[in-house]
């Protein structure tokens, strides 16, 4: 599980506060049937990763969840891959 930290903007929205996602790079568990639902729930993972860094002012932040959805986006497609071999 990775923790992201927002600034301590006082001004800030998100000043203090933080946000828990899981870890793209987790192994799935049990039969290949699961490899498809792991990999929808981590496409889904990348699409939450994108509006929150769509809905946010902060930079830095918006960058950090761009390449979080982009590590979800690769772990499905290698999820798809195991499931279709």
């Amino acid at each position: 599980m990775a923790i992201l930290r927002f600034g301590s903007d006082p001004g800030s929205t998100w000043a203090g506060k933080s946000l828990a996602v899981t870890n793209p790079e987790q192994s799935p568990s049990g039969a290949n049937n699961a490899f498809d639902q792991d990999s929808e729930v981590l496409k889904a993972q990348a699409e939450r990763c994108r509006r929150l860094a769509a809905a946010t002012y902060n930079r830095e932040m918006a960058q950090s969840l761009g390449a979080l959805a982009e590590q979800y986006e690769r772990s499905a497609e290698e999820l798809w891959k195991k499931a279709r071999a």
